[in-house]
């Protein structure tokens, strides 16, 4: 269901005396005065004829736009601004801000949003428009309002909070802003705290307006607040709300519409779809009877909503037929009714308002599709549900190039994770159905894949390779430095409650995120090459996989639902879907394996949930007896990330005494994957010739702070020999010496502590001798490692992002540039780590594969060591590049 928050937008001018149509103070700059249509040919007229120049003329074409976006001719008004920014150029350059911030109130009336986005980012980097109180708050407002549009939330709560801070005399204004405020911090669809904080923020705007007895802010607010309710299914209430709004308005205009198109849908969420549909056609007609148009962008989200209570309705006939109609309002040029036919994303004439709202109409309509298959068994359902969810996907990864931040992205693909469930779901029907080669399926796989790391590699590698003169890289580099030291002193700030240091550290991290958006947008604008390659879609095909692979390998993706699991399993000349109903006791199992092999103190208590997780885990293809296949390379997904395979049981062990047991890492090598596409970007990757073979780093600790680990320690030693390098020991193992270092080295190998920080992932941190190394330090480093060795605890895990994966030290490695990685799964004991390094190195040094000399290592440990609890030797994966 869409909602309307109505959000508060218009302008107010100065009037002073005239001799002349419009005239201009000296700090306020154009005084449009009155407005009439007269006055404005009279004005166009004076412009064209040459009766006015110079900064006068400046004012005319101001004004003249002004008074065209009141008349809503927004395409004019347009015009005429970008004349006045001509003008204003040699003329009037403290005023070119608002020219500026008057194109983007018409491109965002337009429902251009990003066009809009980019005019309202430059008048609010003027120092003069910082000057006016007024648009202290009402540009950052307006780019909170189009950030909420394009799917940026992040960005547009920072802009709505500088809103609300900018203005806290003038009621209006601050009722305005905290309106905002309310609106961004009640779209997060999971977040119920912020919905809670966005009902008091709610609460603040309503009393402010009362303060005014302004009724139509009072309705405003209203309806936003019964959006935020509607969110927190508490429909009861918001539909009082909604009628609270209703009473307020005047009922022949669009806003008396969009707040009755509201509680319509939740009538219907509430069980009153009769009712529901009356609201929702009545609404239609308002909009119609108000803006004379045939198609606009208000009327699909009416649409979208009649399609859901019809789907709700088991109607799907109706439904399609509204989401069909709902896509054609989405787009500009998109006008077919035949339910068969989707907006094409390669069409370049094509504008979509608001691409996220496209993708989700795109994925009711395949939803409601697959439904009318299911219900008819009409096979022609069942393509479309097909083909619009690959449609749905084009348009979603189109959408790195209008979101910008790694929040937003993550937030964006936490979103389709639903869409992929079902997208597969039609892709196992198919299979099933019709025996089509899962091609799609592997696609839709992919979309639940690292997508935004692949996009944050992209973003680096085009940088390093686009050819951008060196002053620029220096300043991009030093700025992205910048911002890195000041998040950490903000995670410090908040740590220890320092309310002052919050505020002072939140201040300049915007300033400075701001400012870098500034120099990449004119990095993408100014530098075609850097553009192509930063947003270069990683597009690999299942044809591309099994390529890949070799006779002895499968690969095995994983995507976790909330009702199904499945696993598609790739071989050389071999692919299939496989699907598992999610049983119920599905995440204890998995909770509990997890708790056991990481506390020795079990004992044998895990080998029911080892032997339970393989048989719903791996397919029957692949179980033993399969000889033919020896490697599996896992491409795990959710609660997955933290299971090592190696450790499932092939076979009922409940009766064993001892932990001689039926591992699968006695069949087969096992390493892992965060997706299939990074991994064949990886075999692509071009790396410079390291100047040494092996690189290690053992600090030593005092055994206060953090226990020593003199096994690790005297490994790193003895393979530092074994390669003829030169070791970094003791207090020579600093962070310094690795970020000044690391490029030299093939083998990384880091033999130290690791503290993982669940809820702020990027501080998860390595503690080198003098300070610590923080996985968002390694986001400014550039490695040329084939592989570095985590040896430490917990380099594997962290927060689970859906639809990403685990935000881990790990990651950190591989955007830096290592495509191969040893990490570990939990706490590992130093001893036993030692000795099982020192034999996957001799294993590696021996020409076996990274996943090969692993499985030899840990092999060969358990058989020196039969009656060791799994705790002490099977804690490290390997990941990547075998």
């Amino acid at each position: 269901m869409r909602w309307f928050f109505i959000l508060i937008c218009f302008l107010s001018i100065d009037v002073y005396a005239q001799s002349d149509l419009f005239s201009i103070h000296p700090k306020k700059g154009c005084d449009c005065g009155k407005m009439d249509s007269t006055i404005v040919s009279q004005a166009e007229y004076a412009v064209e004829s040459g009766m006015v120049s110079d900064t006068l003329k400046a004012c005319y074409l101001h004004c003249i736009g002004l008074g065209y976006y009141r008349q809503q001719n927004h395409v004019k008004a347009i015009g005429f601004h970008e004349q006045a920014i001509e003008v204003r150029k040699t003329s009037q350059r403290a005023f070119m801000w608002k020219s500026r911030y008057m194109i983007g109130l018409s491109y965002k009336a337009l429902d251009y949003f990003s066009k809009a986005r980019d005019y309202f980012l430059v008048a609010h980097s003027d120092s003069e428009a910082n000057k006016e109180p007024k648009y202290k708050t009402t540009i950052p407002r307006m780019l909170a309002q189009v950030y909420v549009e394009l799917g940026e939330l992040q960005k547009a709560e920072q802009y709505a909070w500088e809103a609300v801070k900018a203005y806290d005399t003038n009621k209006l204004y601050q009722g305005h802003a905290y309106n905002m405020l309310a609106t961004v911090m009640g779209e997060e669809p999971q977040n119920i705290e912020n919905k809670e904080l966005a009902l008091q923020h709610s609460d603040t705007t309503i009393q402010l307006y009362e303060q005014l007895s302004n009724k139509t802010r009072i309705a405003e607010a209203l309806n936003n607040k019964a959006n935020i309710l509607g969110r927190l299914e508490r429909y009861d209430e918001s539909i009082r709300t909604y009628r609270s709004a209703l009473k307020l308005y005047n009922k022949k205009s669009e806003l008396y519409a969009e707040t009755l198109s509201n509680v319509g849908s939740d009538l219907a969420k509430n069980g009153d779809t009769t009712a529901g549909i009356n609201a929702l056609e009545n609404s239609l007609k308002i909009k119609k009877d108000t803006l004379h148009k045939s198609y606009a962008y208000t009327y699909a989200f009416s649409h979208e909503n009649l399609g859901e209570i019809y789907a709700q309705m088991k109607d799907y006939g109706k439904s399609l037929k509204h989401y069909q109609d709902a896509l054609q309002n989405l787009t500009t040029n998109f006008r077919n009714d035949n339910i068969q036919q989707n907006p094409n994303p390669k069409d370049s004439t094509l504008y979509v308002y608001n691409k996220i709202d496209l993708i989700r109409v795109l994925h009711l309509k395949a939803s409601a599709a697959f439904k009318y298959y299911k219900k008819n068994k009409d096979i022609a359902y069942l393509n479309l549900a097909e083909k619009t969810y690959n449609t749905a996907f084009d348009f979603h990864n189109q959408l790195p190039q209008q979101i910008t931040t790694q929040e937003s992205r993550l937030f964006q693909a936490e979103v389709i994770v639903p869409f992929i469930e079902n997208a597969l779901a039609v892709a196992y029907e198919l299979q099933q159905t019709q025996e089509k080669t899962p091609e799609t399926a592997y696609r839709f796989m992919e979309k639940n894949k690292a997508t935004v790391l692949m996009q944050a590699i992209n973003e680096n590698k085009a940088l390093q390779y686009a050819g951008l003169p060196d002053s620029l890289l220096n300043q991009e580099k030093e700025l992205r430095e910048t911002i890195t030291a000041y998040e950490k002193q903000l995670n410090d700030a908040r740590q220890n409650e320092e309310k002052e240091k919050i505020k002072q550290y939140e201040n300049l991290l915007f300033q400075q995120k701001n400012t870098y958006d500034q120099l990449v947008r004119n990095l993408e604008k100014n530098h075609p090459e850097y553009y192509n390659l930063k947003y270069k879609q990683n597009t690999t095909t299942l044809k591309d996989a099994q390529n890949y692979l070799d006779s002895e390998t499968a690969i095995l993706e994983y995507f976790v639902g909330d009702n199904s699991v499945y696993v598609l399993a790739i071989e050389k000349n071999t692919a299939r879907l496989h699907r598992l109903e999610k049983p119920k006791n599905w995440n204890k199992t998995l909770n509990d394996f997890r708790t056991d092999i990481s506390d020795a103190s079990t004992e044998l208590s895990f080998t029911a949930n080892a032997h339970q997780l393989y048989q719903w885990l791996i397919p029957e293809s692949l179980k033993n007896p399969n000889p033919k296949i020896k490697r599996l390379q896992i491409i795990p997904d959710a609660q997955l990330n933290y299971l090592p395979f190696g450790l499932l049981l092939t076979k009922d062990n409940s009766q064993k005494t001892n932990y001689d047991l039926s591992y699968l890492l006695k069949q087969k090598s096992i390493s892992y994957a965060y997706s299939t596409t990074l991994l064949l970007e990886n075999q692509q990757q071009n790396r410079s010739e390291a100047s040494y073979l092996y690189g290690g780093f053992a600090p030593k600790y005092d055994g206060v702070e953090h226990d020593s680990l003199p096994d690790g320690y005297k490994n790193v030693k003895k393979q530092a020999t074994k390669f003829k390098c030169e070791p970094f020991l003791a207090n020579q193992a600093t962070k310094k010496q690795f970020t000044d270092n690391a490029d030299q080295f093939q083998i990384l190998h880091l033999s130290m502590h690791g503290i993982l920080d669940d809820e702020n992932p990027l501080y998860s941190k390595l503690i080198f001798a003098d300070t610590a190394l923080y996985a968002t330090d390694l986001y400014n480093t550039r490695l040329n490692a084939d592989l570095a060795i985590l040896s430490a605890c917990n380099t594997g895990t962290g927060e689970i992002k859906k639809g990403e994966g685990v935000m881990s030290l790990s990651r950190a490695f591989t955007y830096a540039g290592c495509p191969s990685l040893l990490m570990s799964l939990y706490s590992v004991p130093d001893v036993s780590t030692a000795k099982i390094m020192t034999t996957f190195l001799e294993e590696l040094k021996k020409g076996k594969t990274k996943d090969k000399a692993l499985q030899t290592a840990q092999i060969k440990y358990l058989e020196n060591e039969p009656a060791l609890h799994p705790v002490h030797w099977a804690g490290f994966v390997p990941s990547g590049n075998m």
